[in-house]
C-alpha cells in the first residue's frame, strides 16, 4: 500500500475527518457483509483497509503493529492451544 498517498490524504483531510471516514466506512463494510454480495464485500473492505492503514500512521506503526503481532499469536495459541 502506498504510504505516501496515505501519509497525504491524513495531512490534507486531518485526523479528525479521517477518525469520521474510518468509522463510516466501517459501517458500509458491515452492511454489505450481512448482505452477502462478494463484489460489494470486496470493495469495502478495501475502503476498510486503507482507512485502517491510515489510522496505523496517525496512532504510530510500532503501537499498532506490536497489537498486530499480539493479536496473530494470541490466534496461534487459541488454535493449537
Amino acid at each position: 500500500m502506498n504510504q505516501d498517498t496515505l501519509l497525504k490524504a491524513t495531512r490534507h483531510y486531518g485526523h479528525s475527518a479521517q477518525k469520521a471516514k474510518t468509522v463510516e466506512e466501517c459501517a458500509e463494510l458491515i452492511v454489505d457483509i450481512q448482505h452477502g454480495d462478494p463484489d460489494h464485500m470486496a470493495e469495502e473492505t478495501a475502503d476498510v483497509l486503507i482507512m485502517a492503514n491510515q489510522m496505523r500512521l496517525m496512532l504510530g506503526p510500532g503501537l499498532v503493529d506490536n497489537w498486530i503481532q499480539s493479536k496473530l499469536a494470541r490466534l496461534e495459541e487459541r488454535m493449537h492451544g
